[in-house]
């Protein structure tokens, strides 16, 4: 406990001066400086992928790299790389109450978004497999596809939630019985933060839910780049989400946002689950669901919304270099300026840009302070840090024919393999192995939500023993 003491101490000492040592002169040598993250305490290793230059979808993107540093045991957070018939889908959960929500979203999300574009009347544009050198060939959608793009992705997130939140569908993993109605509402229960990028071609749109976060490194042309955000972060920090809040809750303006959380309790104004806020009070009476000193406050459910924010955004590849999707573990210690300045300046001294991101974000270029930060365990470890995940997505610049900085990749045991830039990652066998998850529709397929049926069995048990105990 000392040594843990001690490391917080240190850690609130020597954050003090990073103001003055990050843009100053030696900026560039303590980004780049810093020694490999402990390998043996992350939750996953570092990935770095090359993708092909040609083939369906068309896709601008030539490696993404993530890692992921736990502060919770087990780690909340979670991330997902599907490929679409059309385009391909990156997304970073921040699960919070527990990583039930959060195990949903990795696995359902992509597939409800699939469906949902497949419903659409408008097709995307016709796109040859082209090498990525013709990228700036590739035409833009059409406003009308723009639009039904959006209109799909706020409909696969409302139509995730509203199956999480009426239990139809089981936890994973489930050690328990599927007819556990206790059990079964642990996803609702639990909930998670959601930052989407859907790319098809050259258009990007990035749907948010909650408070992480999407930002888009562009490179000005004189060796500096620009952070464009692409998502706002959903709290009541945000002067957008706090005027909804409180057009939505009349007459609530003293207790809806209290210490800048809805109800005194959640920071994010939007999520998946948090079904505490979300249910009518009858429902939660009905399941002897506790809100901890909240239900007097609770007059207008719903406080919490999983609808998402969404942008869209043409990449213009010439100078946009990167995207950054991140959980706000990250946003809480760098802004969105020296993110980009870190994933548009990476070199091969962290073999995974996703690393160079979170050791940074951790110690800047003190080796010391992150060893002492990644070795304070759970729980101690949120005195200092939350959950950290990042994905940093490359594309090609238009003018290499998708050629990069070679891919990198981790195996279990720390060592680096390189990659030839044209490789896609290879299996056992020595076969191509596409980077990104083939979508299962199926699992998109309409389900029947049973907490109707289970509130109403309750509520039958409850007035029998009502009426018995009155007798």
């Amino acid at each position: 406990m000392a040594a843990i003491l001690e490391a917080e101490k240190d850690y609130e000492a020597r954050r003090k001066t990073w103001k003055y040592r990050w843009f100053g002169v030696e900026a560039k040598t303590t980004t780049k400086d810093a020694g490999p993250v402990v390998g043996e305490k992350t939750q996953k290793n570092p990935r770095a992928s090359s993708l092909p230059e040609d083939g369906p979808p068309p896709t601008p993107i030539v490696q993404y790299h993530i890692n992921q540093v736990p502060s919770n045991d087990p780690i909340e957070d979670r991330h997902s790389e599907h490929r679409l018939k059309n385009g391909v889908i990156m997304a970073v959960f921040d699960g919070h109450s527990g990583t039930e929500c959060a195990d949903l979203l990795q696995t359902y999300l992509a597939p409800y978004i699939s469906k949902a574009l497949s419903e659409m009347s408008e097709p995307p544009p016709a796109r040859k497999s082209e090498p990525l050198s013709n990228i700036e060939q590739w035409p833009p959608a059409t406003q009308a596809r723009k639009a039904q793009v959006v209109q799909a992705l706020k409909l696969a997130f409302r139509r995730l939630d509203a199956d999480i939140c009426n239990a139809a569908i089981d936890p994973i993993p489930n050690p328990l019985p599927n007819d556990t109605w206790k059990n079964a509402l642990r996803p609702a229960l639990a909930g998670a933060c959601a930052i989407v990028a859907y790319i098809e071609g050259n258009d990007l749109y990035v749907a948010c839910t909650g408070d992480s976060r999407a930002v888009l490194g562009r490179h000005r042309g004189d060796g500096t780049f620009q952070a464009l955000e692409l998502s706002a972060d959903q709290t009541t920090t945000n002067p957008s989400e706090y005027a909804r809040l409180l057009e939505e809750h009349p007459g609530e303006g003293e207790t809806v946002v209290i210490r800048g959380r809805i109800l005194g309790g959640l920071m994010p104004t939007r999520a998946f689950g948090d079904a505490i806020y979300k249910w009518a009070s009858d429902t939660k009476q009905t399941l002897g669901v506790i809100s901890k000193g909240r239900d007097a406050l609770f007059k207008s459910p719903p406080y919490v919304t999983a609808d998402p924010e969404v942008t869209y955004y043409h990449l213009n590849c010439d100078r946009d270099k990167c995207l950054i999707l991140a959980t706000d573990g990250i946003w809480d210690m760098l802004s969105s300026d020296q993110a980009v300045d870190l994933g548009g300046n990476w070199s091969f001294d962290d073999p995974n840009a996703a690393t160079h991101l979170i050791r940074n974000a951790l110690g800047r270029g003190d080796r010391s302070l992150v060893a002492k930060l990644i070795r304070i365990p759970p729980p101690y470890a949120r005195r200092a840090r939350d959950d950290m995940t990042a994905n940093v997505i490359f594309f090609s610049d238009g003018k290499n024919n998708g050629t990069f900085h070679p891919a990198v990749s981790m195996d279990t045991n720390g060592s680096n393999t390189t990659l030839n830039n044209s490789d896609l990652p290879t299996d056992k066998q020595g076969q191509a192995v596409d980077p990104f998850t083939p979508v299962d529709l199926s699992l998109a397929a309409p389900k029947k939500g049973r907490l109707s049926d289970w509130i109403q069995e309750l509520k039958g048990i409850q007035e029998k023993l009502r009426r018995e105990g009155r007798e």
